[in-house]
């Protein structure tokens, strides 16, 4: 009787997505990135707003747009999800925050359909979080 072939290794949840991560904090930035990549994610990393505009602007294919509500500088992680949603409308967005009332904070409303997850979270909680999110979208798309 000869051995089994070992089983095939699973690929890692996000192997092949692209995301765009836009967090101000050197390392809370670092950290999802890092995380992201563990699960097999291609990460686009930016501190601020308007590199994620240029980001949106160009033809890198993204999956999901990642952004911190609140950005240091004049534009919002808001600016990035209504941008987002004009420039490529497919791409689903993930708002995170370590604020209690982010909206409150820079006086706007958030988009009540871009899901919300507060700082700070654990792996399983954003692995969590952004599946949900990938999932909506794809709802959203084949209904």
């Amino acid at each position: 009787m000869s051995p089994l072939p070992p089983a095939p290794a699973s690929a890692p949840p996000l192997c092949g997505l692209c995301i765009l991560l836009v967090e101000d904090d050197f390392e809370v930035r670092e950290a999802t990135e890092s995380l992201l990549q563990e699960e097999g994610a291609s990460v686009l990393s930016v501190d601020s707003a308007e590199p994620a505009l240029a980001l949106l602007d160009g033809t890198t294919p993204l999956g999901l747009v990642i952004s911190d509500v609140v950005l240091g500088g004049p534009l919002s992680g808001i600016d990035v999800a209504e941008a987002a949603r004009r420039r490529r409308p497919a791409v689903p967005v993930l708002f995170v925050t370590g604020y209690a009332a982010p909206a409150e904070t820079l006086g706007r409303r958030l988009p009540v359909d871009v899901p919300l997850l507060l700082k700070p979270f654990r792996r399983a909680t954003l692995l969590a979080a952004v599946t949900a999110t990938l999932n909506a979208a794809s709802r959203r798309v084949h209904a």
